[in-house]
């Protein structure tokens, strides 16, 4: 199943989760006003999509769709079980140690992450995404893979700092 978004035509391969939802199997690229490409480099859009600050979450997804609570991400993981990060993390050579099986067609790459300051860190190394729950009124949940490690972490971070998004499909019909 293909998802297009309507504001900018980009197309999104979706996949059925063990949670029975359906996710983008790739990051988020629609242009926000505080998304920015890794390095401001546009061919890192093209692989790694766009890195947002959690002020942009409201206006990201396409409408259709929303971005994962901390609840949808931790009952994914739960469904998927021992070494969800392996399951989850694309095989490809653009992790800094290749351990992902992708066993799902969820696809993460290592996309890093863009600091408050305007540092951008760990491409090759760290997937970062977004939910769209609050910790605190600075910080929010998210999830954290490493190219070494099988888990997928639930961690807080700084709201400020750019991460990457995967949406769910609210709903998708028979025809689809």
């Amino acid at each position: 199943y293909n998802f297009t978004d309507p504001r900018d035509g980009k197309i999104y391969p979706c996949v059925q989760m063990p949670d029975g939802k359906w996710w983008f199997a790739k990051n988020l690229s629609y242009a926000t006003p505080n998304s920015q490409t890794y390095n401001h480099d546009p061919a890192n859009e093209t692989i790694y999509g766009r890195l947002y600050t959690w002020g942009d979450l409201a206006n990201a997804c396409p409408s259709g769709c929303h971005i994962p609570t901390d609840d949808e991400w931790t009952t994914l993981t739960t469904a998927i079980g021992d070494d969800a990060g392996t399951k989850l993390k694309a095989n490809s050579s653009l992790w800094s140690t290749n351990t992902g099986t992708d066993a799902y067609g969820f696809s993460v790459l290592p996309a890093g992450y863009r600091l408050d300051g305007g540092a951008f860190g760990s491409l090759g190394g760290y997937a970062l995404f977004w939910s769209s729950s609050e910790y605190d009124p600075s910080y929010a949940w998210s999830r954290y893979f490493d190219y070494a490690d099988a888990s997928v972490y639930r961690t807080t971070f700084d709201e400020s700092n750019g991460l990457s998004l995967r949406c769910i499909v609210d709903e998708v019909s028979v025809a689809s």
